[in-house]
C-alpha cells in the first residue's frame, strides 16, 4: 500500500494572520508573474489571481476581527459618515 504524499505546503495549521500573510505573498507572486509576461491574456489573469488572493487576505482579517492597521489602506472597510 502506498502512502500519499500531499503537495504544496498546508494552511490548516497557520493563524487567521498567519495565512493573510501567505495570501498576500501569493497575490505578489502573481502580480509579479503579471508584470513578467508579454501575452495580454496571462497577464490578465495573473491580475485576477492576485485580486483574489488579497480579497481572502482581507476576508480572512475581517472575520479574525484584525484591526484595520492590518490590512493595506486600499482594502480598509469605508468609514460611515453618516452622509
Amino acid at each position: 500500500m502506498s502512502k500519499t504524499k500531499k503537495m504544496g505546503l498546508s494552511l490548516e495549521g497557520l493563524s487567521p494572520s498567519q495565512r493573510a500573510v501567505r495570501y498576500r505573498e501569493f497575490a505578489n507572486e502573481a502580480l509579479s508573474k503579471a508584470r513578467e509576461t508579454a501575452d495580454p491574456d496571462s497577464r490578465a489573469e495573473y491580475f485576477s489571481m492576485a485580486s483574489s488572493w488579497h480579497a481572502m487576505a482581507a476576508e480572512i482579517e475581517r472575520a479574525a476581527g484584525l484591526p484595520p492597521a492590518a490590512m493595506p489602506p486600499g482594502e480598509r472597510p469605508a468609514k460611515d459618515t453618516g452622509d
